[in-house]
């Protein structure tokens, strides 16, 4: 079963091989407008968010732009019910591996990176 949270749903956790660390993978309703980081409108509805997360001391640490996040369905106002069916949708969709498995390798390389410096 799904972790519900305010407006976002869990749909899975994968370890990455690296202690404390994994790939999570959410489902969430995004308000959209401008994005002051990337400069882009970003379109109001349901997004897949996939991102490699540290877990330690009881805490989930973030790294900004490690991961990614893909517009699944538009939508003018936040519904519980139409979240819950986006999830089958991101689960369904043919390059959900995909995106995994891409986070997962930007993860794997800059760990590779970080330890050769």
């Amino acid at each position: 079963m799904a972790k519900r949270s305010p407006r976002r749903i869990k749909i899975e956790s994968r370890p990455t091989g690296r202690p404390n660390r994994s790939i999570d993978v959410e489902v969430y309703y995004s308000i959209g407008g401008m994005n002051f980081f990337t400069g882009a409108s970003e379109a109001r509805g349901y997004y897949l968010s996939i991102n490699p997360i540290t877990r330690k001391d009881g805490m989930s640490i973030y790294t900004a732009f490690t991961g990614s996040k893909v517009l699944l369905q538009e939508a003018k106002r936040f519904s519980w019910k139409v979240l819950e069916s986006v999830v089958d949708i991101a689960k369904n969709h043919e390059q959900y591996e995909t995106w995994i498995t891409a986070v997962l390798q930007r993860d794997q390389e800059t760990a590779k990176a970080s330890a050769t410096a």
